[in-house]
């Protein structure tokens, strides 16, 4: 259960990473940092989706 956890946290900051991105309400180099930040975040989701057993279950 502490995975898909860390898969939904990830997500949830990937998605204000993004929305954060799309304001355009940051310098050139806090947008770098935010997209670093999101790269790094996508990976580790796909580590984890990609360590995980195969089963699909739907979460409330």
């Amino acid at each position: 259960m502490a995975k898909d956890t860390e898969i939904s946290e990830n997500v949830d900051r990937i998605n204000t990473l993004i929305e954060q991105l799309e304001s355009g309400d940051h310098s050139k180099s806090t947008g770098e940092e935010l997209f670093q930040e999101g790269q790094g975040r996508l990976a580790k989701l796909r580590e984890l989706v990609n360590d995980g057993d195969g089963e699909i279950i739907e979460l409330d």
